[in-house]
């Protein structure tokens, strides 16, 4: 039987910046954490927050303590909830807004829109996470492409 573990990333001030849940080992998955998103270790340290063993329940506690800690708007968490990778089934691979609904996305190189970041993965061949860090200002580029939210189809920068 799989133990479900939600941890939180907080900074040294005891603010909560991301919410996950994990089946791994969480030590592991903190030290991916600091290295993908460049974290500060000696800024920023692992809460556990709940275990489960049950796997609706440990998605029903990610998304409350998202929720509770707003680490989308004021954190690093991309979506609302069961994980950064898409998996909402609402999502459909893209970046949600706070309704829950994904957001168009335009590559500033190539003036291309796209539906989604999941669309732009795919036909740029880039990584979703990396498009979706450039749109939400946590890094400059992603593969030498920089990227930015489409607010209308006439490409009016957000």
């Amino acid at each position: 039987m799989k133990k479900y573990t939600i941890y939180a990333i907080e900074k040294t001030n005891g603010k909560k910046i991301y919410i996950g849940q994990t089946t791994q080992v969480v030590k592991y998955r903190y030290n991916r954490h600091l290295v993908l998103k460049k974290l500060d270790p000696s800024l920023h340290s692992l809460a556990i927050l709940e275990e489960t063993y049950d796997k609706l329940e440990a998605r029903r506690l990610e998304e409350y303590y998202i929720a509770k800690f707003n680490t989308v708007e004021d954190g690093l968490n991309i979506a609302h909830g069961f994980g950064g990778k898409g998996l909402v089934p609402v999502n459909h691979g893209g970046v949600f807004t706070s309704e829950g609904q994904f957001k168009k996305i335009r590559c500033i190189e190539t003036d291309e829109v796209f539906d989604s970041a999941k669309e732009c993965s795919k036909k740029m061949g880039l990584l979703r996470s990396g498009i979706s860090m450039v749109c939400n200002g946590k890094r400059n580029s992603h593969r030498g492409y920089t990227f930015e939210f489409v607010v209308s189809d006439n490409h009016e920068r957000s």
